[in-house]
């Protein structure tokens, strides 16, 4: 294993890059830098081919002296499906096998063109809730072919490619094991959502919306400066104090500045309007749901959590303690930041990736891209394929054989049996079952005509709570004994999407279709999306009556 590794976290706007210990406990850091991502390099998630770009990453490593090849990616994409799910009590080392068996059921969408990945939340050995709980990514095989891709053209070996929602759990040790605390991630173009209860995900939510607007704002402001970089505006929001306390305008708190400078906070303030309501229902639908908890705060990470006023604003908006990772509370931060002075709220992705991954990539890739660089091993490789195979190919010579036999010394045991039975008089009293089979399959038959997914629709409707995206609204709802016709709003096309998939799980549904859908624009900042969706039941499973 090499000593040292790079871990890298590709942003649109910003990348960043840490030279560290290749180990789990206590890495040390050598390096830390961030620049600026050219534009189309990075998609949701998905590295694009961009000759200016390697160059750029070669020209910042080799300012440092870095000579380290070892690379490992955390990435974050709304492309990256999950669920929490609970299995039963297997081996672990069939836990993957058994995952793969049932990709469908998770993940209703074409599995060739995903992998499934899967760590382990909780482990339950005893009781009735015997299994595993476990959290689920459907990983599109194009992202992680993606990073293989940019890996090699900077001459880099790709170790590992991270889940982000993951990569920023492992920097926080056993700080939050106790209580109900948010996590939220404040990145470029989105925002990753996660809710810790007793130290473990109890949701993870990735937000459409993320710091991008309030950087532009920043930078079509005059005030602070003229024909700014991305880099030189979020430098200005970390040092300046550009961010209001209070969305509304009218809201009573004295401030000496001049008009000029407090429309333009205003202006910047605003632009944050649709990532706080975006997260402000989020917490309302955990709230609402976990009726029995109490959020004990929200801690900041990510580009975002550094600028100057946000904790105020965020603390004020919605309502509940929030703080920024760096500020104190984890001992493992402290650590790392005290030795390196690395700004832990900026990098955590990064420095966590390290830690304990989940690798996000599938073992055919891996064994793909093994073999390309041992590529002096690979006529032994041959070689031992084809000692196997001949020994593969006498042992199956020899099953026919053994099959027989054993099929035959069954045979005979068999017709010793119905020669004892028949001499017991077996056979009217095979008679007698006969006919009582017969009347009582007719009222079984007549009492599954009776059955009907209507009275499912209670179940229906609770599943449709638990997975609907919280910004949902329901307008018209007619349901039959064949199917359900709603009339649906959301506030993107996104919310849309989801909608449709998650009506796709659903246990009693066989067939979803949409129709319809519009997309009008409410205010400045929210649009309405607007669909009818037809759920077609599943046939009655048929049932053996009491």
């Amino acid at each position: 294993m090499a000593t040292k590794v790079l871990s890298v976290e590709i942003g649109q706007g910003l990348t960043r890059v840490v030279e560290m210990d290749n180990k789990a406990k206590n890495p040390k850091v050598y390096h830390y830098f961030s620049f600026e991502t050219p534009a189309d390099v990075i998609e949701d998630g998905m590295v694009k081919r961009n000759d200016a770009f390697v160059a750029l990453m070669k020209a910042e490593c080799e300012k440092r002296k870095i000579k380290t090849t070892q690379v490992v990616f955390s990435v974050n994409s709304s492309r990256i499906a999950r669920r929490t799910v609970k299995i039963p009590l297997v081996k672990e080392k069939r836990i993957q096998d058994l995952l793969n068996a049932s990709a469908t059921d998770f993940f209703p969408v074409d599995m060739t063109q995903y992998h499934l990945v899967y760590s382990i939340i909780d482990k339950m050995t005893k009781g009735e809730n015997k299994g595993f709980r476990l959290n689920l990514l459907a990983v599109p095989n194009e992202l992680t072919v993606s990073y293989f891709d940019f890996a090699q053209s900077l001459g880099w070996h790709l170790n590992t490619v991270d889940y982000a929602g993951n990569s920023v759990l492992q920097i926080l040790g056993n700080s939050y094991e106790k209580g109900v605390d948010v996590l939220l991630k404040l990145d470029e173009s989105s925002s990753l959502f996660t809710v810790l209860k007793n130290g473990k995900i109890h949701l993870q939510r990735n937000i459409a919306y993320g710091i991008n607007d309030v950087i532009e704002a920043v930078r079509s402001n005059e005030i602070f400066g003229e024909n700014l970089t991305y880099s030189q505006a979020i430098e200005i929001l970390n040092n300046q104090n550009c961010i209001r306390p209070f969305l509304n305008v009218d809201a009573d708190y004295e401030e000496n500045i001049s008009e000029e400078l407090a429309n333009a906070k205003t202006e910047v303030t605003e632009s944050l309007q649709r990532l706080i309501n975006m997260i402000s229902r989020v917490l309302e639908y955990y709230l609402s749901h976990n009726q029995e908890d109490t959020i004990d705060g929200i801690t900041l990470l990510g580009v975002g959590a550094e600028f100057n006023g946000i904790i105020k604003l965020f603390a004020n908006e919605l309502n509940h303690e929030v703080r920024v990772l760096q500020d104190g509370e984890v001992d493992l931060v402290n650590k790392v930041s005290k030795e390196s002075g690395l700004c832990v709220s900026r990098y955590a992705a990064c420095y966590g990736a390290v830690i304990k991954p989940v690798n996000l990539i599938p073992e055919q890739q891996s064994g793909k891209k093994v073999k390309d660089k041992q590529g002096n091993g690979t006529v032994a490789v041959g070689v031992v394929v084809l000692v196997l195979g001949i020994l593969t190919a006498g042992v199956l010579a020899a099953i026919p054989n053994v099959k027989i036999y054993y099929t035959n010394l069954e045979k005979q045991e068999v017709e010793e049996n119905i020669k004892k039975l028949q001499e017991t008089g077996i056979e009217a009293l095979y008679q007698e079952y006969v006919t009582i089979k017969e009347l009582a399959d007719r009222m079984e038959t007549i009492y599954n005509a009776t059955l009907s997914r209507s009275e499912d629709l209670v179940l229906f409707i609770e599943e449709l709570e638990e997975k609907m995206p919280s910004s949902l609204l329901v307008i018209n709802f007619t349901a039959t004994s064949q199917n359900v016709s709603m009339s649906i709003e959301v506030d993107s096309k996104e919310a849309a999407a989801e909608t449709l998939m998650q009506l796709r799980t659903f246990d009693s549904v066989e067939v979803v279709s949409s129709t319809g859908l519009t997309d009008t624009l409410e205010s400045e900042e929210d649009s309405i999306v607007a669909f009818t969706v037809e759920c077609v039941y599943k046939p009655v499973e048929i049932k053996e009556a009491d």
